[in-house]
């Protein structure tokens, strides 16, 4: 594989500035008889793209001193790795170049197929490097080409966006291929590149939600996930952004964070951000190190509870409970809702009640008694399910009591 630097003078009137980039070009292929030569006025070297950026390819080639007219031209450009692309030949059709011909249609002069040299060469796409591509062109025949000695030049100016799945971060080769016919005498082909960068977008991976526990927490709250992903091995997430919206198109938001800076891939929705009883949608946007952004990102939506969870708390009669008499425990203290109503547990009908007492006895009663054979401590758990909470929401308050030794009474006797 040869390579060369192309160090042209490019005439500035032509409209064509582009001596400086040129001379960063690098040739590695071009046609044996007649000089090929690819310019480059876009991309400018070592220029750094993001994938869905639109690149700009523009300049222009020729086939310098050799016959007149340039036909069934073709121009091909890619995006590969940084790494040398082996070639490969064609010496069988017009099929090899893809291309058409205002002139010559069916690639042919007077029925018979135009001679070609063994050795044209093409990117061998097929040979293991990452190697994309972003488009091709066809520009039209050029009949008057200028004769022996010629200069004149084909242009290109085409615009292609790079693919936001591309798999390549870092340095890459920004190719042009351009091949086609120099009458019906031989083809001319030349393979150039310039050198650039893809700095590979930072991506949002494994996105779940979950809430609370209910029981714990006042508020509804949605608590999100999700794993920072990158081509470049180097970067890693420097901040985020969450967005909450009540519909898909999160023309609605709900709520939205400031930009957080942080590499944690994590976030709960403050206080008072949500209302129970409503579905919500969310996506995250993240930031890596480079200053790179990811695109929008959604999760899975949520739906809150449609109510608040029951807060139970219980006290008991007497307040010193005394072994083998009777004690009555009380549910009083405790607070449900109804909707987003706050009312007292026992005034709502749909709420179950489940106490155990630490010594294998249990009640179901919203007030029940019990009486404590002996002297020890116990510890009491009341728990209160609302039925009329979507899901069903169970929550539980638990307290140690002791119970004290019976004192025997006084008995008078005789003298």
């Amino acid at each position: 594989m040869k390579f060369k630097k192309l160090i042209l003078a490019v005439s500035l009137s032509a409209g064509f500035i582009c001596a400086e980039n040129i001379s960063a070009a690098i040739e590695v292929a071009d046609s044996y008889h007649c000089r090929s030569t690819i310019a480059f006025n876009s991309p400018s070297p070592n220029k750094t793209f993001l994938p869905g950026e639109v690149i700009k390819f523009s300049g222009r080639y020729r086939v310098a001193s050799c016959g007149d007219g340039l036909f069934f031209n073709k121009v091909v450009f890619y995006v590969a790795q940084d790494l040398d692309i082996p070639f490969k030949t064609c010496a069988s059709n017009c099929n090899c170049f893809g291309a058409s011909s205002i002139t010559y249609p069916t690639c042919t002069t007077d029925g018979a197929p135009f001679p070609y040299e063994s050795s044209v060469e093409f990117l061998n796409l097929s040979a293991g490097q990452k190697v994309y591509k972003l488009g091709e062109a066809y520009p039209a025949d050029v009949s008057n080409y200028g004769g022996e000695g010629g200069h004149n030049w084909i242009g290109y100016n085409y615009s292609f966006v790079i693919p936001e799945n591309i798999d390549i971060s870092g340095p890459v080769r920004f190719y042009v291929q351009a091949s086609g016919s120099h009458w019906n005498a031989h083809w001319h082909w030349n393979i150039t590149y310039q050198n650039g960068n893809l700095s590979a977008l930072p991506m949002v991976k494994t996105l779940k939600v979950s809430q609370p526990n209910y029981c714990d927490v006042a508020s509804p709250t949605g608590m999100f996930t999700w794993a920072f992903g990158s081509l470049n091995g180097a970067a890693a997430q420097a901040s985020y952004k969450v967005q909450v919206a009540t519909n898909q198109g999160f023309n609605s938001l709900a709520y939205e964070s400031p930009q957080i800076s942080s590499p944690n891939g994590s976030f709960a929705t403050p206080a008072g951000a949500l209302e129970y009883g409503k579905t919500y949608y969310w996506r995250v946007k993240i930031t890596d190190t480079y200053g790179s952004e990811s695109s929008w990102t959604p999760g899975p939506s949520f739906t809150t509870p449609n109510q608040a969870a029951p807060r139970p708390d219980f006290g008991n009669q007497p307040k010193k409970i005394v072994a083998g008499e009777k004690a009555i425990f009380n549910s009083l203290p405790s607070y449900c809702y109804s909707g987003s109503t706050r009312i007292a547990c026992q005034d709502d009908t749909e709420n179950q009640y489940l106490w155990d007492f630490g010594n294998g006895e249990t009640s179901t009663d919203a007030n029940p008694e019990m009486t404590f054979e002996q002297q020890a401590s116990y510890t009491i758990k009341l728990s209160i399910t609302s039925n009329s909470s979507d899901p069903r929401i169970t929550c539980s308050a638990t307290k140690t009591i002791g119970v004290g030794r019976k004192i025997p009474g006084w008995q008078e006797l005789a003298p």
